[in-house]
């Protein structure tokens, strides 16, 4: 393999481009723990040049985190194949997110990397719906040839679905929430009153911030099992109309941070409601939300997995999803 060779990072969801970033900033740390990156990669990956190639929804996340992306579509432009891009990359490694039910990308470019043979190195973001993530239900699964899991329980499921015994699994605990919580040891407290301030929340405020998902349209798109947002936040806000207070006396303000999937108008009817204010805000980012808040709920696993990290106060919403392990 070229020292000339680069690393491209691939994400096209928001979850999948949480966990990519999570691979990229600890990447030299991950090929110095784990020997099983440099064998199937080759010795020279942890110098490789590290660049990272955004999709859709990714495209923000990865802004928000504060780290340059190249936007898909312009890419998709400037080159006539998934396979030209690579090349002119100098692509020697994938590591990219997994796939879902609403879009190939992920498929496709891992299929145009392992034909000039680039090894693909799959970030698991989610560890539900493992029959969406790589291409298993449609019959044809493509596999990587190395996997990033958060914990070891990963394996075996892995396993039962099909991925093959000869390619590695390796622990790397969850990237994620270990780059979030080095982002929020060095915020201040100007940040979070800050966004306090955007959202119109007084001294007086007890702000719920309600983490919404994308179940409503990830079921349009075919997806079974998911849950219902909408009965999670009116279980909420009705909760709230019988005098119900999560955290500190005030008057409660609850902000829906929507999910980048999410429709514009999605919550729209909820913020004409009398009892109790509403409004939706994307203001800062998730772990800055949460910080923000005095209590936090809904139905994202993954703001709420960042929320008990961070120490904040969790309300679990009533209607949490029933999603499917495989």
């Amino acid at each position: 393999m070229s020292e000339e060779s680069s690393i491209v990072f691939f994400a096209r969801d928001p979850g999948g481009a949480n966990a990519v970033a999570g691979a990229y900033e600890a990447w030299e740390t991950l090929c110095l723990e784990h020997n099983a990156l440099s064998e199937t990669c080759g010795h020279s990956v942890a110098a490789m040049a590290k660049s990272i190639l955004a999709k859709d929804y990714a495209s923000a996340t990865f802004a928000t985190l504060g780290l340059a992306a190249e936007d898909w579509a312009i890419a998709s432009q400037n080159y006539k194949s998934i396979a030209e891009l690579l090349s002119t990359k100098r692509c020697g490694a994938l590591a990219s997110a997994t796939n879902d039910i609403d879009d190939d990308t992920y498929l496709d470019i891992w299929r145009a990397a392992q034909q000039q043979g680039i090894p693909v190195i799959a970030v698991l973001d989610d560890p539900q719906s493992l029959q969406f993530r790589f291409g298993i239900f449609k019959g044809q699964p493509i596999w990587p040839d190395l996997c990033l899991v958060a914990d070891e329980a990963l394996i075996g499921a892995l396993r039962a679905v099909g991925l093959p015994s000869s390619v590695p699994v390796l622990v790397s605990g969850d990237l994620h929430l270990a780059a979030i919580r080095r982002r929020a040891d060095t915020l201040s407290d100007t940040t979070v009153a800050a966004l306090r301030r955007q959202w119109d929340a007084d001294g007086d405020a007890l702000v719920i911030l309600f983490a919404s998902s994308a179940y409503s349209e990830m079921g349009a798109a075919g997806r079974t099992n998911v849950g219902d947002e909408h009965q999670s936040l009116t279980n909420i806000l009705e909760r709230i109309d019988r005098g119900w207070r999560p955290g500190p006396n005030g008057t409660p303000l609850v902000v829906i941070r929507p999910h980048p999937r999410d429709e514009a108008d999605k919550y729209e009817r909820y913020l004409k409601r009398e009892s109790v204010a509403v409004i939706v805000s994307n203001a800062g980012t998730s772990f800055e939300a949460i910080l923000a808040a005095d209590v936090v709920t809904g139905t994202s696993p993954a703001v709420l997995r960042e929320a008990h990290l961070l120490g904040a106060r969790v309300v679990e919403a009533m209607h949490q999803p029933t999603r499917s392990k495989v």
